[in-house]
């Protein structure tokens, strides 16, 4: 991760209003259980999105470091739920979780979600930024939770690259539109310094999870996304040129490598680098990243080498 420094500090202050909030010992031991997977998490990401955005971004407005403290952590808060909720929804929990049971989990990611991000940024205490951020991260809860339904209709909802990307946009974008603008809404920003933020954030998530799922893709088993049935953009680029029985063959290949054979998923990966689509998801991924570039209110030119802003644009390159 990028922000290093500000890992622990922003792990104590979500600590710190649970212990605030007086919540029961059992729900406090599976919340701390949350917060050392976000730790774990953050410290095995390149760039562990909803601390180093906002706190990018923060930097780059120059805003006091408690304000950058509670955004982080607010954006932290709500991806933990988030990503809680979505390992459910994958079958992926860890074991550590199940002896707690679904009801009490749904419990601990709803709040993580949707309540201690709005308590932590009500820290803040001014109602104007408030009111922003309330509604700004609503939408972005209904546009995930959009993201989300059409993801667990797999295969009915994704048939093409171009529905991948709707789906990034509304699942990763706009919770990282969230991430990026929320220091600069809780900074007091303008209307169009957060929108551009915004934007940012959008592009840039989305930058990050074609790249994450592009080498998920072609990874080599056990680790490769095709054993879980998982259909990315150079999965769905294939499936788009290829025609008759080469593409029959590649679908083949696809139905085979989610039932757990590896030597299918090698060769769906082979077929892909012949077709170029892993070049092609990469082209995409650069493309997302002048977005963000693009959008930024900050001019990168103007910026030092190590300074953070730059050091995000980077942290994904092409494999």
């Amino acid at each position: 991760m990028i922000a290093t420094g500000y890992l622990d500090e922003v792990l104590q202050t979500a600590v710190g209003l649970v212990e605030r909030l007086a919540a029961p010992d059992g729900y406090r031991r599976l919340f701390m259980q949350a917060i050392e997977g976000v730790r774990r998490s953050a410290k095995r990401s390149q760039a562990f999105l909803p601390l180093d955005l906002p706190l990018t971004v923060a930097t780059a407005l120059s805003l006091p470091r408690r304000t950058a403290r509670i955004a982080a952590t607010a954006c932290t808060l709500l991806w933990a739920g988030a990503d809680l909720m979505d390992d459910h929804a994958d079958g992926e929990l860890h074991t550590r979780w199940q002896r707690a049971g679904v009801p009490r989990l749904a419990l601990v990611w709803t709040n993580l979600l949707a309540t201690f991000p709005h308590l932590l940024a009500a820290e803040v205490r001014d109602r104007g930024r408030l009111a922003k951020f309330h509604r700004e991260a609503s939408l972005a809860l209904w546009k995930m939770s959009v993201g989300q339904f059409a993801d667990l209709a797999g295969g009915e909802s994704v048939h093409s690259a171009d529905d991948y990307l709707s789906l990034v946009r509304l699942k990763t974008g706009a919770e990282t539109a969230l991430f990026a603008s929320c220091p600069a809404i809780l900074g007091g920003a303008s209307p169009t310094v957060v929108r551009r933020w915004a934007r940012f954030g959008e592009a840039y998530g989305c930058m990050a999870q074609v790249y994450s799922d592009t080498a998920s893709a072609v990874a080599p088993p056990p680790h490769s996304d095709l054993l879980r049935g998982k259909r990315s953009l150079p999965v769905l680029r294939a499936l788009d040129v290829l025609r008759g029985r080469r593409r029959a063959a590649f679908a083949s290949d696809l139905a085979l490598a989610a039932r757990g054979d590896s030597r299918a998923a090698e060769r769906a990966v082979a077929r892909m680098m012949e077709l170029r689509t892993i070049r092609f998801a990469l082209a995409n991924v650069e493309v997302l990243r002048h977005r963000a570039a693009a959008a930024s209110p900050t001019a990168l030119a103007d910026l030092d080498l190590e300074h953070p802003l730059r050091r995000m644009i980077w942290a994904f390159s092409a494999m």
